[in-house]
């Protein structure tokens, strides 16, 4: 039992978007996998990306997987569209530069905004924090809120620069 938040807490549930991203990065559209995608961000964005993901990250760890409380089923529930949309999201941008070349800024986007589904719907699935350290849901939601700012302002940036 002393294992268990180890094993089933939320990042879990990142799992399958991090096993998505791995297998399709390399079919995404030009500017992602060039190198001049980053070039001219400022490093602190960068940065500030980085560290809230492995925040994020970390948070999501701390929250151990649970059953038995109502907000669960609707949290699931979110969960699964956010995976869905995720999904959809990057396979409509690795198919729109085909069709909708001109497309550009909001398909590139989509994948970048639609993680505020699944993670809302992991955020609602938990209701605390492992090991005893104490629980506020303000503590995810912000995080995960910064992370994506920062995410999606390196996007924008980096397609400024790049159209």
């Amino acid at each position: 039992m002393k294992i268990k938040p180890y094993i089933f807490n939320g990042f879990l549930l990142v799992t399958p978007v991090l096993v998505w991203n791995v297998f399709l990065t390399r079919f995404l559209p030009w500017p992602f996998n060039s190198k001049e995608f980053s070039a001219d961000i400022p490093n602190l964005f960068l940065y500030a990306e980085l560290l809230f993901r492995a925040l994020l990250f970390l948070t999501i760890f701390l929250m151990p997987l649970k059953t038995g409380f109502k907000k669960q089923v609707a949290g699931w529930c979110i969960y699964a569209t956010g995976l869905l949309l995720y999904g959809l999201s990057w396979i409509f941008l690795i198919n729109c530069t085909l069709y909708f070349p001109d497309n550009t800024t909001f398909s590139f986007l989509l994948p970048s905004l639609t993680p505020v589904v699944w993670i809302a719907g992991i955020i609602m699935v938990t209701d605390n924090f492992s090991f005893g350290l104490p629980y506020n849901r303000i503590v995810p939601i912000l995080v995960s809120l910064c992370f994506l700012f920062f995410h999606n302002l390196n996007i924008i940036l980096a397609l400024g620069n790049l159209y």
